[in-house]
């Protein structure tokens, strides 16, 4: 979920790499896959995706333990 409105370019980076996370190591658990997900925005190029607005709204809600 995120807490406020997102950019929607952002939200399908940042999904699309969480989800690819999980098809490389399905036992990372979809909290990790999130963050690493926002740790590659983090080091992008672009400046834009770098900036926490466009990362930070997320979070992972009803996960329990490390795995899926």
């Amino acid at each position: 979920v995120s807490h406020w409105e997102v950019d929607s370019i952002a939200a399908v980076k940042l999904t699309t790499r969480a989800f690819a996370e999980l098809a490389r190591n399905p036992k990372l658990g979809r909290a990790a896959a999130l963050q690493a997900s926002m740790a590659a925005l983090i080091g992008s190029q672009d400046a834009r995706e770098r900036h926490p607005a466009y990362w930070a709204p997320f979070v992972v809600v009803g996960e329990s333990g490390g795995t899926r």
